[in-house]
């Protein structure tokens, strides 16, 4: 399994996602263990520093569901009750986790 944290350093919510995805693969029994892609840096590649901060992808999709990349720039994700936050869900994060879409 392949597991990234996409993030511009200068996102308030990157902290926040860090520790939700820590959390998340701790509760499905998986080491806290993924790649953090800094998009700021002029290293990252193209087809991962256009998504939005905090982007989480599991082996490639992103848990919060969009199908294309957001551009470099803090993204809102839409909760359960239609609310915009500035990370993914846990619940998000563990489904994805699990192979199960929500």
């Amino acid at each position: 399994m392949n597991i990234q944290l996409i993030f511009l350093d200068s996102c308030p919510n990157a902290g926040p996602a860090r520790e939700l995805l820590r959390g998340a693969l701790l509760d499905c029994g998986l080491p806290p263990k993924f790649e953090e892609v800094d998009t700021s840096n002029p290293a990252t590649p193209d087809h991962l520093a256009q998504w939005g901060s905090p982007t989480i992808l599991i082996d490639g999709r992103d848990v919060g569901g969009e199908v294309a990349t957001t551009g470099p720039a803090c993204r809102l994700y839409r909760d359960h009750e239609g609310r915009m936050t500035g990370t993914p869900s846990a619940e998000a994060i563990k489904a994805a986790l699990l192979g199960v879409r929500t």
